[in-house]
């Protein structure tokens, strides 16, 4: 039995009486005939299938313009809460509506929930144009004045009818002038300049301005009367500014304004603890003596940790605790920080506070807490949850249409769409059920949607599933073939792409390694790949990217984190950066390393590659034994829960693959 549906001006049959298309077939047959702008015929098994909601969108993605208002609008409400697409096009049916002047099309469609600060404009734009009501216009327009998202262009009108009827209060014009400028929506904020009293109006220009043009600003600022707390305020934003771009010069000014302008101590603070800041991790000389003159509360948690690394880079283990030691505990009191501090005082022959901070950070499951266990002989904080599938919940979820679209999606090879839904599925849910559906999803080999899903602090060490498997035969193939530790490789990918083969980052990196097309070609010639290979599958991914691993390990003598930070960062960065401080203390090193994301990176692949060791055959290994750099220790480890590690068991269902 078929039934049609009105797509265009042409009919195509999906499916033909002499070799029936399976489902999909035929959808992907619609799909290109929809997009063609044709009349398709559909099939009872087409009008059931999951993805049947799209040819509609398509037809109506297509042309927009042309699109009937009461079918467009019936569609949208009723798949509003089902599908992503639904809120797509209802964006951009209201840019349609607005743009052509269809208010009651637009207003019949808009929705106050999830609209964005431009639409909210265009409503009111649309209920002026339709029944002028002064009263109640002014109003919304305030509450849209009031909020800092509305851009002043598409609410132009609704700002000049409070400004004709002098609805607009110092108040909310000083707020809203200055919550932009602190947005840097500079044009914004010169446009509504006019709202502003006449007494603030020098304010105003001069806010602008250092904004604007720092140099300009420090000029005229020689004039502002220290007695005028605004334009003083002004002048500390011009010093601060300064600071971020050129330190040494803003000390100079500051020194300059305090004698001028008798800014306060907590002014000179402010400027100081920027200007030590930038000063510190750009290693600018004399750079240690600015810092240790900013007071220790005034100082925020970047110039803190920076004035410790570069005392440690110094080789100046005294002046590292000195500031280890001022640090706020909110800092001090981390895994990463009680490690660096209990090194520093080991360095310094201090032994007995040393063991005593090593022994709390032990408590934590992460890379510094992995290597206090090390270093005091503990075992490993590594205690799996107890995770079970409710069958209640999951059933419900498997049965949804949402995850019947995934699977036709993820069937038919479009991850993006597939992870739209997935995203916006996981929007919706209760904790519990985001939890559900995120073992499911580990269950399905849907490694990147358990970790999308499994992203709350209660869900941490759901290690079976945050921590997924795939491709494990290959996997230790090519680890095995190219003298890596599987268990390392696995953390690396963990990292990279979260085991998503599809992965691509703004570099063009791609696959399960994230490799760049270049990288892979040369290495593929040095291993004599034949044929054309594909970083996507994820076969030819591992063994191109096991090889380069290969290649880093041969160059840096099987070092885990100097691999794992070129793989990041690149040779020449590691180059740059091994020193002394390497040579005798390669655990303090790593909290030296420059680039903020290469040195989160290399701990995070590191850490990663113990749960690994126990993803792979239930075993721990420390993870001090896989860094040849690092103190061995011979002890065996174990997990501190009081259930085995590898006991871990799921209600019937084990995660583990």
């Amino acid at each position: 039995m078929w039934k049609t549906l009105l797509l265009g001006s042409a009919l195509v049959s999906v499916v033909t009486a002499a070799a029936p298309q399976s489902p999909d077939a035929q959808y992907l047959s619609a799909v290109k005939a929809v997009q063609a702008g044709q009349e398709v015929a559909l099939s009872a098994a087409l009008e059931n299938y999951p993805l049947r909601p799209y040819l509609d969108y398509f037809r109506f993605n297509r042309a927009i313009h042309k699109t009937d208002p009461a079918q467009t609008k019936q569609w949208i409400d009723r798949y509003a809460e089902q599908l992503p697409v639904a809120g797509m096009l209802r964006s951009r049916l209201l840019a349609h509506y607005a743009q052509s002047g269809k208010h009651s099309e637009f207003l019949a469609i808009y929705r106050l929930q999830g609209a964005s600060a431009t639409e909210r404009c265009q409503a009111w734009n649309a209920r002026m144009a339709l029944s002028p009501n002064t009263k109640l216009a002014l109003q919304h327009a305030l509450t849209l004045y009031r909020d800092l998202d509305t851009p002043g262009a598409s609410c132009q009108r609704a700002f000049q009818l409070l400004r004709e009827h002098g609805a607009v209060s110092s108040v909310d014009a000083r707020t809203r002038f200055d919550g932009l400028v602190a947005r840097i929506r500079l044009s914004d904020a010169g446009a509504m300049q006019a709202d502003l009293p006449a007494s603030a109006q020098r304010y105003a220009k001069a806010r602008l301005l250092a904004e604007r043009d720092i140099t300009a600003s420090l000029k005229l600022a020689v004039n502002y009367p220290a007695d005028d707390a605004e334009l003083v305020s002004v002048l500390v934003r011009t010093l601060e500014r300064l600071a971020e771009n050129n330190p040494a010069q803003a000390r100079t000014q500051l020194a300059k304004f305090v004698e001028s302008h008798k800014l306060s101590v907590a002014q000179q603070q402010k400027v100081s603890s920027i200007i030590a800041r930038v000063a510190i991790i750009a290693n600018t000389p004399g750079a240690g003596a600015w810092l240790d003159s900013v007071a220790p509360e005034a100082r925020d948690q970047q110039t803190h940790e920076w004035g410790v690394r570069r005392a440690l880079s110094a080789m100046q283990p005294e002046l590292a605790l000195s500031r280890l030691q001022s640090m706020p505990p909110s800092i001090s009191e981390t895994a990463r920080w009680r490690f660096v501090q209990a090194r520093t005082l080991q360095w310094l022959g201090q032994n007995e506070q040393a063991t005593a901070l090593l022994a709390q950070a032990a408590k934590d499951n992460t890379f510094y807490g992995f290597l206090s266990a090390d270093r005091v002989v503990n075992d490993y904080t590594l205690c799996p949850s107890d995770i079970k599938l409710a069958p209640k919940i999951s059933t419900a979820l498997q049965s949804s249409s949402a995850m019947q679209r995934i699977a036709a999606f993820k069937r038919l090879g479009d991850r993006v769409s597939a992870k739209r839904e997935w995203m916006f599925l996981i929007s919706k849910l209760a904790p519990d059920e985001k939890r559900q559906a995120g073992l499911m999803a580990a269950l399905e080999g849907w490694g990147e949607y358990a970790i999308l899903a499994l992203n709350s602090p209660e869900d941490r060490t759901m290690y079976e599933a945050r921590f997924p498997l795939l491709q494990a035969q290959t996997l230790n193939a090519q680890a095995s073939a190219n003298g890596l530790d599987a268990a390392f490789v696995a953390g690396l990918i963990r990292q990279e792409s979260a085991w998503d083969p599809q992965a691509t980052s703004h570099a063009k990196a791609m696959g399960l390694m994230q490799l760049l097309p270049s990288t892979a070609a040369i290495t593929a010639k040095s291993i004599g790949f034949s044929g054309k290979f594909d970083l996507y599958n994820a076969e030819h991914n591992l063994r191109l990217g096991t090889a380069h691993l290969g290649h880093l390990s041969n160059k840096y003598a099987g070092s885990p984190i100097l691999m794992t930070a070129a793989y990041n960062a690149g040779p020449n960065a590691v180059a740059r950066w091994k020193n002394e401080l390497y040579q005798r203390y390669p655990d303090l090193w790593l909290e030296t390393i420059p680039y903020k994301e290469t040195r989160e990176y290399v701990t995070s692949v590191l850490a990663f590659s113990v749960i690994y060791d126990w993803r792979l055959d239930g075993k721990l290994q420390r993870l001090s034994s896989r860094i040849p750099e690092f103190q061995q220790v011979v002890a065996p480890v174990s997990t501190r829960c009081a259930q085995a590690v590898a006991s871990n068991t799921h209600s019937g269902t084990n995660l583990r693959r």
